[in-house]
This record gives structure tokens, sequence and C-alpha cells, in this order.
């Protein structure tokens, strides 16, 4: 026989025992109990065949009564699963388990989890029946201290009491239930705990429950928190969201916990009582303005349903933390309106590099007279881009700037007639980096914004005057980098007579920190090099 025949047969005898075995395997109860098959686990049950531990037999006998399959229920319990009180409660049969109850006393605390009583309490508390309640709290040490947690959460005060006078909580157990409280109960339930001596102030864990509340976003909380006096400048020792590497450290502290949470109405509240937010100002307008930079989304709190205008959030939020400034971004102009019409003129040939970056308002850019725009020095005839709150337009000018230098933000008391007039991103990019450099009196510019490890880049190329000579503009796509190190990269865009280009090291992320750039220009055979020094560019985000 062929060595490979006898593989074969091999082979097939192997994967043939295998399936003798799997289909000779007794039945398993839970498996059947979750996906429903209830007539396949009565017949298994009747023949004798079922032989499972009785933790699974339990287990399946629970499923069964929380699915109302009764008939199943009991003849599980006839093969040895236990359950009894949760499927009494779940049938509203009181009287019968407060007998189950009088005749089980005291239970192990391995009996109180076969019996689920963690899971029967709330339904005796959503029944109201309270004797019955403080009777079963009292089976088993543990569960008499979760049962006043579970009547405060049923915002049963009264009942959470008798619980109390039964088995007095322990100040640490106290605290530890609020700890949980403010992470992912109502404001009612916190408000609560309050009546039993919880210190709503607390610090714990080495964060407090400002933050935890600050972090889902809950208005509500922050204000029954706020009320009892807790600290709004605290700093957690955890993060707020998970990342790598580790988010900065501002965001530590309660207003970093808020940025994060997202919701304008808890950063209002907390600007009204002091907090401070000056170092997470600027984190605040990259979310606003960089859709692509938004933080993850909190796991360790239960974050409050968002509302239509989710995407509106990040810049609402930065509203809250800038006083109204309205301005205006001038990119042009001159004393006469002849001038100011050529300054103009000279704009068409970068509006493909501006619409490739942003949408432009609608009726810009324009030409108005500075006479006519508050804040403006008289006497000229300027070129608007756009006309928005003060700080939206700082927070893209660096990339406009590079596009057209000698542009400006200009306070004004002045918003045109149909409105304000924001750039917005034509995508959701990350983040923006840019340089300017004098070669030879001319001035050499490049914008790049990013998503990931991409970036869109423009480079620009103006003469002593001011006008532009040419321009470039390309994709480059950097990669990801390993946990250690990246590669230094290289990327070029080219143009008529002109080519720029730049190389970069970049740490250990995926939307890397610009670190060196080197631009190279092109014109007329002569060739001109510029180095920048080994600066920070551009503050990459890692995730």
């Amino acid at each position: 026989m062929q060595p490979g025949a006898r593989v074969h047969r091999y082979g097939v005898a192997v994967l043939s025992t295998v399936l003798l075995l799997w289909l000779a395997a007794p039945p398993d109860p839970v498996q059947l109990a979750l996906s429903k098959r209830w007539g396949e686990l009565e017949k298994a049950l009747a023949s004798k065949k079922l032989a499972a531990p009785t933790s699974a037999l339990t287990s399946a006998r629970l499923i069964a009564c929380e699915a109302g399959q009764h008939a199943v229920a009991d003849k599980l319990a006839a093969a040895g699963a236990a359950g009894n009180f949760y499927c009494l409660a779940s049938r509203a049969q009181w009287a019968e388990l407060a007998k189950e109850s009088a005749a089980r006393r005291p239970l192990t605390r391995a009996q109180a989890n076969d019996e689920r009583l963690s899971s029967v309490l709330p339904l005796v508390v959503a029944a109201k029946q309270s004797a019955l309640y403080v009777d079963l709290a009292r089976l088993e040490p543990e569960t008499c201290q979760s049962a006043v947690a579970t009547a405060i959460k049923a915002l049963d005060v009264a009942l959470a009491k008798q619980v109390v006078a039964a088995c007095p909580m322990p100040t640490e157990q106290l605290a530890g239930w609020l700890e949980v409280s403010c992470a992912w109960d109502s404001a009612d339930v916190v408000r609560a705990w309050s009546e039993f001596g919880a210190d709503l102030t607390q610090r714990r864990g080495g964060t407090t429950c400002l933050h935890r509340a600050a972090l889902r976003g809950d208005e509500a909380l922050v204000r029954v928190l706020l009320s009892a006096g807790a600290d709004v400048n605290a700093v957690s020792d955890f993060a707020p969201v998970v990342r790598f590497p580790a988010v900065p450290k501002e965001l530590h502290s309660v207003a970093g916990h808020a940025l994060v949470g997202g919701s304008p109405e808890v950063v209002k509240a907390l600007v009204d009582k002091g907090a401070d937010f000056s170092k997470v100002v600027a984190l605040a307008d990259q979310v606003a303005l960089f859709p692509g930079a938004a933080f993850p989304a909190p796991n360790n709190v239960r974050t409050q349903p968002r509302a239509a205008d989710d995407a509106a959030r990040p810049r609402r939020l930065a509203q809250v933390l800038h006083p109204e400034q309205r301005a205006v971004l001038v990119v042009g102009g001159g004393t006469t309106p002849e001038a100011a019409q050529q300054s103009l003129a000279g704009l068409d040939a970068l509006k493909p590099h501006l619409t490739r970056f942003f949408v432009l308002p609608e009726g810009f850019p324009r030409i108005v007279k500075s006479d006519d725009v508050p804040g403006l020095k008289p006497g000229f005839h300027v070129v608007l881009l756009a006309a928005a709150a003060e700080w939206e337009l700082q927070g893209h000018f660096p990339i406009v700037n590079a596009l057209r230098p000698g542009s400006a933000v200009r306070q004004v008391s002045w918003t045109p007639a149909s409105g304000p007039a924001p750039l917005t991103l034509t995508q959701a990019y990350e983040r923006q980096s840019s340089l300017s450099r004098k070669v030879k009196k001319s001035i050499l510019s490049m914008a790049a914004l990013w998503r990931g490890g991409e970036a869109e880049v423009v480079a620009t190329l103006y003469d002593p005057a001011g006008a532009l000579v040419t321009s470039a503009e390309g994709t480059v796509d950097f990669g990801r980098c390993s946990e250690t190190t990246c590669a230094p990269v290289e990327f070029t865009a080219e143009g008529p007579g002109f080519a720029a280009s730049g190389q970069g090291e970049f740490p250990a992320c995926t939307s890397p920190d610009v670190r060196e750039t080197t631009a190279r220009v092109v014109l007329t055979g002569e060739k001109l090099e510029v180095k920048a020094r080994s600066s920070l560019i551009s503050k990459g985000q890692c995730d």
C-alpha cells in the first residue's frame, strides 16, 4: 500500500471515531435550554440519557423557568436540579416561596447561589412582598447585604431600612455599593445611599463618584454630587478611556472625564461650580474640529443615551468652554476694490487645494469693506474666507495660512446677514500639521490633514512679492508601526517645475507625531534645500 493511501485511510478512521464519539455523547441540558429545544430536552430526561452534573441541570431549570416552560422545569427538578426559589418567584407563588424559605433556613453560600437568591430578590421587591423580602434576606449573610442594594436600586428606601435593621451594613461595604451606583445607577439611587450614611464625596479606588458621573454624561447625577460638596477639581488615578499609549494626564481630572463623557450640560454645570477646564480646552477643540479624533466610548460606566444631535455634541461642548467671540478669516485684500479683486482672483489657483480639505461656506470667499465690519481696521477692502466663532477659525487657521501665507483671524462684532459661515472639513480627519520655511526670500509651505497613518498633503511656493509660483498635492500612507519603533518614511508631492518631500521619525503609534521635516524645491534648474530643525511639528493621537 502506498504511504499516501495509508495516511488517507488513517485520517478517515480518526474522523469517523470522532464523529461516533460526538453522536454517542449525552446531550448538554444547558445548550438545549438556551436554544429553546424543549422537546429534545424532555426526551433526553425521559430516556435517562441526560448524564449531566447537578449544576448543569440547575442552570437548565432556571432558563426553563424564566422562559415559562414550567413542565420542563418540573422534570428537571425531579432529575435533581435545584432552583426552587427562583422558579417559585418566576411564577409569583409567594406563599409557596415563604414556606420553602422557612423549611430551608439557614442556607449556606453555595445553596444561596444554587437557588439564585440574587435573582429572586428583584422579583420579590418588584412585587411589593416586603415581609417575604426581609425573610429571604436573612437566609444568608452576604445575601442580606446585597438585599439592601437591591431595595435601594428599586428606590424602596423603607424596605432597605428594614433589611439594614436585620443585618447592619459595614462601612466598607456601604462605600463599595455607592461606588458601583455612581457608575451604573440613577441619581435617585445615589441620593438614596446618602440616607444610609454614604459619603457622596468619597474617594475610593483612586477616583471619586463625580469622575464617574462626569464620564457617564449624567447631568442629574453630577448635580446631586455637586450639591453634596464633591471636589470639582479632583484628579483620578485612572484614565477615563482605555487607550495605548496612555491618554494625556490632563484627562485624569474631573474636567477631562467630562470631556470624554461628551455632555455639554455636564460641562456647563462643572464650569458654574468652578471646575478648571483650562488644561483640556485644546483637546476639546481638537475633538470638535476633527471628528476623527473623537475619544473612544467609556467602557466602565453606563453612559447616557445619545440624542439625535450626537455628531454636534463635541462642537456644543467646545462652545461652552469658549466665550462668545465672533471673528473673520482674512485671506487677502487691498486699499482699493481693484486690489481686493486681484487678491480674490489669486485664490482661484488655490481653490482645488482648499476644497480638498474644507467645505467652504456659501458665498465665500467674498470681498467686504472693512469699514462695514466693526473690529477691522477701516479703509480697506478685504477678502474673507469665513466668518464664525474665533475658536473655530483659529483651529483651522494653520492649514489656511500654510496654503495662503499672510492670512489672519480677526475678532469682530459682525456676522453675515445669512448667519455664521464656518469652515468644515470634507472628511473625518484626526488632526492637522503644517510648516512654512523661507527659501531665498520665497516662502515654501506644507499642510497636511491626517487619518490614522495616512495624510492629505499640499505644498505651495510663493515668491517674495506674495504671488503663488506653483503648488502640489498628494496622499501619503505611512502604514502602521511596530510596538517599539517606526522606520523613517518619505512622501513626495510634485507639480510643474516643483517638488516637495518630507521625512519624519515617528513614535510607536498608528497616528504618528511629526518630529522632523525636510523640504526640497526645484525651480528653473536651481535646486534649493531647506532642513527643519529637530522639533515637534504635530502632536499625534495614539490609539
